[in-house]
């Protein structure tokens, strides 16, 4: 039997292993290097994540939530964008979560192991190179040479990015903080702050809070001088207990050659508005899916091949980095440096963006009072296109004078 490879042991690459245990008839082997860290960021996720746990590791909220502090996510909830606040909400039934990021491998491995037999194998060992053949994969660790058919590389932000795009997104830092406190009031927190804005993400252990800002416009210094004042907490204790992030936003020029798949930070870096990055990590696994098992996908003629891939995931890129900059257009209540500059920086990047014209003629024509939430439009519903275009007060393709109920 043919054997594929994830690398990695961050959100994507557990996600990587569920999808292909779960979606092909193949052995999967997880090579990582238990040394080395995860990051620990992306802790909210959307409704595709705890399907494809639920699917290859059988991960119930209700049951397993306790491994991973988990608590259920319904959608996000925006404070301090307008002077009321907004809400994006996930089509009923489908829920995301919360979730502890330092347990989900321990967790997740384990159970797939428990599921899956022999044929699921964890690899402890450092990867030192990938070399693809014409009818196999080398994975070279720092305890021999391994070969497999396919290989999913999960192993974080990307050394050089020669071979990367930039995004015109507007945050490009973080200040990560957490209060002992549990919470689970079902939405993840976007809240506008003077530098950019806060997520929170309550679990049933702790919650999390990220300071996120511009590195061009502000100082670490001065973000985590109103992170304290956000929080309420004393500077001088704030700037001792925190991590810092800082990042490039970008997404991959080629996400498959025919052996090699990019996910992960690999493939994609976007700020975590909305966690469209896991969205975009799962999605990616259902080409992989389909083009390891040599299947057509809907409503395709042909079969996948790598180019036309790489094509409809950098069009899927464009589309969410197309929707990040439609939120922040708009700007927020606050009238600051970051804010004047993200609302001329992104209405520039929008005026006459070839997917926001699409998304606009796709809007205008849809009729408004029979919506539905099958009817999806890349990464959202058309109900979601039509609410955030209301909540936020744009009206481009919603009518200023109809009310909608909360």
């Amino acid at each position: 039997m043919k054997t594929l490879c994830v690398i990695g042991s961050g959100t994507a690459g557990v996600i990587s292993a569920c999808r292909l245990l779960s979606d092909t008839k193949y052995n999967v082997h997880v090579i990582y290097d238990p040394t080395i860290p995860i990051l620990g960021i992306g802790e909210s996720t959307t409704a595709q994540i705890p399907m494809a746990l639920y699917k290859a590791a059988k991960f119930s909220l209700w049951k397993d939530g306790d491994f991973l502090d988990a608590t259920v996510k319904y959608g996000v909830k925006y404070m301090g964008w307008r002077p009321h606040d907004i809400y994006s909400r996930f089509p009923t039934p489908n829920h995301g979560i919360h979730f502890n990021n330092f347990n989900l491998a321990e967790f997740t491995y384990k159970r797939l192991k428990e599921i899956h037999g022999d044929r699921f194998t964890i690899i402890h060992n450092g990867v030192n190179d990938i070399i693809e053949h014409i009818d196999s994969v080398d994975v070279v660790t720092t305890n021999g040479t391994n070969k497999y058919h396919v290989v999913v590389d999960c192993r974080g932000w990307p050394e050089t990015y020669e071979d990367y795009t930039t995004a015109n997104i507007p945050v490009n830092g973080a200040i990560a903080h957490v209060k002992p406190t549990p919470n689970n009031f079902g939405y993840t927190g976007h809240t506008a702050t003077k530098d950019g804005w806060m997520f929170t993400i309550p679990l049933t252990s702790r919650t999390g809070y990220g300071y996120l800002y511009n590195r061009d416009i502000t100082s670490k210094e001065k973000a985590i001088e109103n992170f304290a004042k956000v929080l309420k907490v004393n500077i001088s204790s704030l700037a001792e207990d925190h991590r810092s992030f800082e990042w490039k936003n970008y997404y991959a020029k080629k996400f498959f050659t025919t052996r090699v798949i990019k996910n992960g930070n690999r493939a994609l870096f976007y700020e975590p508005l909305e966690a469209m990055s896991g969205y975009f990590y799962d999605d990616l696994m259902t080409y992989a899916i389909n083009y390891i098992n040599d299947k057509r996908g809907p409503r395709e003629q042909n079969k996948f091949t790598v180019s036309d891939i790489n094509s409809k995931l950098t069009l899927k890129a464009k589309y969410i980095e197309m929707f990040i900059n439609y939120i922040y257009h708009g700007g927020s209540n606050y009238d600051t440096d970051f804010w004047k500059t993200t609302k001329k920086k992104c209405s520039d990047f929008l005026s006459g963006n070839e997917y926001f014209s699409d998304l606009t003629s796709v809007m205008k024509a849809s009729d408004i009072h029979n919506r539905s939430d099958n009817q999806w439009y890349q990464t959202f519903t058309l109900q979601n296109w039509y609410d955030f275009d209301k909540q936020f007060g744009y009206h481009y393709w919603s009518d200023s004078r109809e009310s909608k109920e909360w």
